[in-house]
C-alpha cells in the first residue's frame, strides 16, 4: 500500500492518469481487511491462523466492490486514501466490513479451521496412546 500511494501521489503530480493505482489500492486495502479485521477468535487464537487457511484461488474470486463495501470499515485506508476514493468515485451506497460482506466465505474457513484443528488434536491422541 505504501508503494501504491507513492506512485499515485507522484502521478497526481506530473498529471498523470492514476485510477488504475486506485483501484489497486482498493482491492489490496479490502482484502487484507477481510484477513486481518479478526484479531482473535475463541477456539481458534489469532484470526490470521484462519486467514492463512483460505486458499488462494478463493480469495481470487473474491469482489470487493466500493459501491457496496465503501471505505469507512475497511481499516486500512488513511484519511488522503478516503479522500482520493471519494475524489474518483465518489460516495458509495453504504459502509461495511469486507468480512460481513463475504460471510459466507469467512464463516467456512472458520469452520473448516476449527473442524481441521479438533481432528489434528484427535490425531495427536491417538499417537500418544
Amino acid at each position: 500500500m505504501i508503494a501504491l500511494r507513492a506512485m499515485i501521489r507522484t502521478k497526481r503530480k506530473y498529471k498523470d492518469e492514476w485510477q488504475q493505482e486506485l483501484s489497486m489500492l482498493y482491492e489490496v486495502a479490502a482484502e487484507a481487511s477481510f484477513l486481518l479485521d479478526t484479531p482473535y477468535i475463541d477456539g481458534i487464537g489469532p484470526g490470521y491462523n484462519v486467514a492463512e487457511s483460505i486458499q488462494r484461488i478463493i480469495l481470487d474470486n473474491l469482489d470487493f466492490p466500493f459501491i457496496e463495501l465503501g471505505f469507512e470499515k475497511i481499516s486500512f485506508f488513511n484519511s488522503t486514501d478516503k479522500k482520493w476514493l471519494l475524489e474518483i468515485w465518489g460516495e458509495p451506497n453504504q459502509h461495511q466490513y469486507p468480512q460481513t460482506y463475504h460471510r459466507g466465505v469467512w464463516t467456512t474457513a472458520v469452520c473448516d479451521y476449527r473442524k481441521k484443528k479438533k481432528e489434528r488434536k484427535q490425531a495427536l491422541r491417538d499417537s500418544l496412546s
